[in-house]
């Protein structure tokens, strides 16, 4: 299971058309806020990975991988982002970037790196 985390309808729509078409499973959330609160909810089940953007109206995707963290220490982040900077603080072990426009088998071969 994977947990994607947009603003954009469009994006978690295609992000979870090409993550079943890998065969996982995915839910998305259209805020940080949402996100936060379902992490915070006693049924919450930790996902493989966490697809974030960065930019996005109420929270940027940093902020929320910082809130996230601290309730769920070892779970990974992907940033999706079309901007080529990303902060170095945030790529390691358990966070890598994925750069928009993405394909299929650069998401493929990130998705069996994470599994």
């Amino acid at each position: 299971m994977f947990h994607i985390v947009d603003d954009k309808d469009l994006v978690r729509e295609v992000m979870i058309e090409l993550l079943i078409e890998l065969g996982c499973k995915a839910i998305s959330f259209g805020s940080p806020s949402e996100y936060i609160n379902f992490v915070s909810d006693p049924d919450y089940k930790k996902p493989i990975a966490v697809f974030t953007d960065v930019q996005m109206p109420e929270m940027n995707g940093y902020k929320m991988i910082n809130t996230v963290s601290k309730l769920v220490p070892d779970l990974k982040f992907v940033v999706i982002s079309s901007a080529p900077e990303v902060r170095s603080e945030y790529l390691g072990a358990d966070c890598t970037y994925l750069g928009k426009p993405f394909n299929l088998e650069k998401l493929k071969q990130l998705v069996e790196n994470l599994m």
